[in-house]
Formats: structure tokens, C-alpha cells, sequence
């Protein structure tokens, strides 16, 4: 669940690799390259060759390679949920924790 409007992951994430001082992925591979990397990875593992865990699993890949969104609609429709601070407090907020946990 979201606590405000529809975003991408990656408009989502993108400030807070910025605020952290992490680079910003800015090229791409392509989906099938990635997928059969991660098969390769995931293979060495299952065979002991490999590192544990992989290094890049299937899922992985497919849950950052593919544009997706997270919505509230439902929340807020079928149970009444409403944010419990701005965007901007949750940003601080999550932010903070994130250097905490560094």
C-alpha cells in the first residue's frame, strides 16, 4: 500500500539514492540479458559453484526491470485509509531511518 499518489519505483527510489550519495543507474541492459544472467547466477548457486545466495536471481530482476506502480485506491476505498503524514514528512522521515540503518 501507498500513502499517496501512484509513482514509479523508480521516481520513487531515485531521491533517496541521491540524498545517500549512491550513483543513479542511468543505463540499461537488455530484459533478456538480465534474465539469463540471473538464470546463470541462480544455477551456479544450485550447483554449489557459485555464490550463496546469487548474486542476481529471476525475481529480482523481473521485479526491478519492469515498470510497475503502487496504488492506495483500494485501501482508501474499502477500508477509509488516508495518509497519516505528507509526502514530503514520510520522505524525511524514511530517509533518516535509512541513514540509522548505514
Amino acid at each position: 500500500i501507498t500513502d499517496h499518489e501512484p509513482g514509479n519505483f523508480y521516481d520513487f527510489v531515485t531521491p533517496y539514492l541521491t540524498a545517500l550519495g549512491y550513483p543513479v543507474p542511468g543505463k540499461r541492459i537488455p530484459d533478456a540479458f538480465a534474465y539469463g544472467l540471473a538464470l546463470m547466477f541462480e544455477t551456479l548457486a544450485r550447483l554449489g559453484v557459485g555464490p550463496q545466495p546469487p548474486l542476481l536471481t529471476r525475481y529480482v530482476m523481473l521485479s526491478t526491470c519492469r515498470d510497475f506502480y503502487f496504488k492506495g485506491i483500494k485501501a482508501r476505498n474499502d477500508f477509509g485509509y488516508r495518509p497519516t503524514v505528507s509526502p514530503e514528512q514520510a520522505f524525511d522521515e524514511t530517509l533518516a531511518w535509512l541513514k540509522e540503518q548505514a
